[in-house]
């Protein structure tokens, strides 16, 4: 059986993937977070039924193809939980549409700002790595942006997958150094 520190340590690595993967389905933070919890309580279901961590081939691809697949299965839920009568669906159209148009200006303003101190911090972080160290960036490219597994960006760069790995850690341990602070901050807006 797979021990809880094993799990943890899982889960400290992969919460931020799994809630990208969750939020980029649902397109709200707080369903991303009822997912990503629900992927890990699969996840450490799944693992006790496991001798051991090493019959995962990729955590990873395992945790991202169950969050994309509770992500569908929640949406579809929620589609079909709420049974509407032909006579009361004008009623709620309208509802809705009084909902929208209440959505404040500074809600959206705020919105506006969050996304774009996101990609400004997310613009100066990759333009920090390529300078720092441009195996890492395409290590990071690979990785996060064309969305392949880690075994297969190793080959594409012609090295070892746990010489890739290590060299992904240091990327991630010399961004956190790095542009941490810029990262709380973006939780503060």
């Amino acid at each position: 059986m797979i021990e809880g520190h094993e799990i943890k340590k899982i889960y400290d690595e992969y919460k931020q993937v799994v809630f990208k993967v969750a939020y980029k389905y649902s397109r709200n933070s707080e369903v991303a977070n009822d997912i990503a919890h629900d992927v890990f309580v699969l996840f450490m279901q799944d693992a006790k039924q496991r001798k051991s961590i090493e019959e995962y081939t990729n955590i990873k691809a395992w945790l991202t193809v169950t969050t994309r697949n509770t992500a569908y299965n929640y949406l579809v839920k929620m589609k079909h939980e709420i049974y509407i009568s032909e006579e009361s669906e004008k009623t709620l159209e309208m509802y809705i549409d009084e909902k929208v148009q209440e959505a404040s200006a500074e809600s959206r303003c705020l919105n506006e700002l969050r996304h774009k101190k996101y990609k400004s911090v997310h613009d100066n972080v990759l333009a920090g790595v390529l300078k720092k160290n441009e195996r890492w960036y395409q290590a990071i490219m690979l990785t996060y942006d064309t969305e392949i597994t880690q075994i297969e960006a190793a080959e594409i760069m012609g090295i070892s997958t746990q010489a890739f790995y290590t060299m992904l850690h240091r990327a991630k341990v010399w961004i956190r150094k790095k542009y941490g602070i810029e990262y709380e901050e973006l939780d503060e807006i």
